[in-house]
């Protein structure tokens, strides 16, 4: 993947790494995001987020948010199946 393809997988994965508590992980995936589109506005949100030390469970509510809005398109999601951090 190139571009906008790549800033977004490399996105959605930083975000898994990041709500498990894997923040060095993360922080490489959003270095890729970032190196593929610069203005990848999740790359840039979650970039500041865990530069900024934002703890881990304050993403959770992001993922509702993800299925509500995926519902609205008629996208049906698997439910997750990771454990919440702390």
């Amino acid at each position: 993947l190139t571009g906008s393809a790549r800033a977004s997988a490399a996105s959605l994965l930083a975000h898994l790494h990041y709500i498990a508590g894997e923040g060095a992980y993360a922080a490489v995936a959003l270095d890729t995001a970032l190196d593929a589109d610069p203005e990848w506005s999740l790359a840039v949100l979650l970039s500041r987020a865990l530069h900024s030390g934002a703890h881990p469970a304050m993403l959770w509510a992001t993922v509702g948010y993800s299925y509500e809005l995926a519902a609205s398109l008629g996208v049906d999601l698997p439910q997750p199946t990771m454990a919440r951090v702390g």
